[in-house]
């Protein structure tokens, strides 16, 4: 059922159609917008996320700004080990003052090869405190994607610890060129312990996160601290992190969201609890964890979130602290939102939503009970969201589009890859010297100005010559009641026409006579 507003639109698209084909019946209409004055303006301004001030200094200026007013607060906790504010604080100015004594520069890259324990802040503080360009890069790696992933970034210096160093050795034989510092002997180092104050700039580069690419070789995406700092304030506000709370790091440090786990909390005041792999791996322990460590705030992907709803189903038991879990990484099922506000009515749900290139996420759609329909939510502070269609024009409300981003959260590219980077990251038509990044998701707007997901761009099928987005139809279906899970397939018949063919995972067998 359509709305006085809705219908309006759509007699206006017809509209403005009829008068474009009148004035100039042999133009390539398929390059003109079918939209308004006034409904570009709500696209453009409208939906965009709400302006937000912030604070004239760098990430790690602002953790300094903590030491100072709580330096004996506890700022990371791993295992039974716990470091202050000042301690923190302490040793990543050691490590920092380490990597400018062997030349590092602004902006030369480091990469940093820890297991996630608390020398893997301190290191991270290190990198942003020297000036220098943080590379994350897991221990466990294998060597050949080690030593390509230093040459690609350009890598100085490796930051690493004994113990993380065997595929590390044998990567760095072939690159003479980089330096390896050992955390422990930069620690005994006789360097001071207080603030580099090194000048850092906003557009100066922060971070570099490799992500695989369509053609399977990893793209390193390249992000500036003004982007980190405006992401990190969008968990701060959205997830609504304060002073004393405590935040759960679980991903692995080669993925983009391990970054806000580790650093958000310690902006305001909070605590970060680093959780091992081996306690992930065990829900049971996981949920003790999360308990004893009076977890404020969590992010999991949504598969790991239906084992810990399934765990509290069969093992109910009250988590006190715990205030809101994001979910993040992969599609959110409304038939997970129903069966965890059934277990955990008070705990809010966030469904988070960006890509590496853009600082991380971009979208968060906050949620107190369970929803009709699975939405990305609003764009956050300070970023734009587009959906348009292969000219970059926007597209009519409610009409599926491809999802582009515009704003300080997109970085500057792909690291010494010029022609990727080119075909990605444009300039927004719309906003003078900003920056445009042209994903591979397709979504729409909803009413009330949310975003929904509809998949991949190379999910896109044609049938009988018409263009079908795959993700839709799955969506439609995930909204079936009694469907946890579903996908659907494109299948050839004998006489070679194509179908689509839906399969989905239940409880019990639909009734499909309704």
């Amino acid at each position: 059922v359509l709305d006085a507003d809705c219908a309006a639109r759509i007699a206006g698209y017809h509209v403005t159609a009829l008068a474009l084909i009148a004035v100039g019946p042999d133009a390539e209409h398929g390059r003109q917008g079918l939209l308004s004055a006034e409904e570009l303006h709500f696209q453009l301004e409208g939906l965009a996320g709400p302006r937000r001030e912030l604070p004239d200094r760098r990430m790690h200026e602002l953790f300094e700004q903590r030491v100072r007013e709580h330096p004996d607060a506890v700022a990371a906790v791993h295992g039974e080990r716990r470091w202050t504010y000042r301690e923190l604080n302490a040793r990543a100015n050691r490590l920092a003052r380490a990597l400018l004594a062997r030349g590092l520069r602004r902006e030369g890259v480091v990469a940093v090869v820890t297991e996630r324990n608390l020398d893997w802040p301190a290191a991270v503080l290190a990198v942003f405190k020297a000036g220098g360009v943080y590379l994350p890069i897991e221990p466990h790696f294998p060597a050949g994607r080690i030593a390509t992933t230093l040459t690609r970034a350009g890598c100085a210096l490796v930051l690493t610890e004994h113990g993380s160093t065997t595929t590390l050795d044998q990567a760095l034989e072939s690159l003479p060129g980089i330096g390896k510092v050992l955390i422990d002997a930069a620690y005994a180092e006789d360097h001071a312990d207080d603030d580099p104050g090194v000048p850092v700039a906003p557009d100066q580069l922060a971070y570099i996160y490799f992500t695989s690419g369509s053609t399977g070789e990893p793209k390193g995406a390249m992000c500036e601290h003004a982007g980190m700092l405006n992401h990190l304030y969008a968990k701060i506000d959205d997830l609504e992190l304060g002073e004393g709370q405590v935040v759960a790091q679980t991903a692995p440090q080669c993925f983009d969201i391990s970054l806000w786990q580790l650093v958000s909390g310690l902006l305001v005041g909070g605590q970060t609890l680093l959780v091992e792999q081996e306690v992930i791996l065990d829900v049971q322990r996981f949920v003790d964890r999360i308990v004893e460590g009076r977890v404020a705030v969590l992010q999991v992907v949504p598969s790991y979130l239906d084992v810990v709803v399934s765990c509290l189903r069969q093992h109910p038991r009250e988590l006190p602290d715990l205030r809101c879990v994001s979910v993040t990484g992969e599609a959110l099922k409304k038939e997970l939102t129903e069966r965890w506000f059934a277990v955990q009515p008070g705990i809010k749900l966030v469904n988070a939503y960006g890509l590496t290139e853009t600082s991380d996420d971009t979208n968060h759609e906050v949620m107190d009970r369970a929803p009709d329909r699975i939405l990305l939510g609003r764009a956050v502070n300070n970023v734009r969201v587009y959906v348009v269609d292969e000219h970059l024009t926007p597209v009519p409300l409610g009409a599926p589009g491809l999802i582009v981003f515009s704003g300080v959260c997109v970085g500057r590219g792909y690291i010494n890859d010029p022609e990727r980077t080119r075909q990605a990251y444009l300039t927004d038509p719309h906003r003078e010297g900003a920056r445009l990044y042209r994903g591979g998701d397709y979504g729409r707007w909803q009413p009330g100005g949310k975003l929904e997901f509809l998949g991949r761009r190379d999910t896109q099928v044609k049938i009988r010559g018409f263009r079908i987005e795959i993700g839709e139809i799955e969506n439609t279906l995930l909204r079936v009641h009694g469907v946890r899970d579903g996908a659907v397939v494109t299948v050839e018949r004998a006489d070679r026409s194509k179908h689509l063919v839906a399969f989905y995972s239940g409880p019990k067998p639909l009734d499909t006579g309704t």
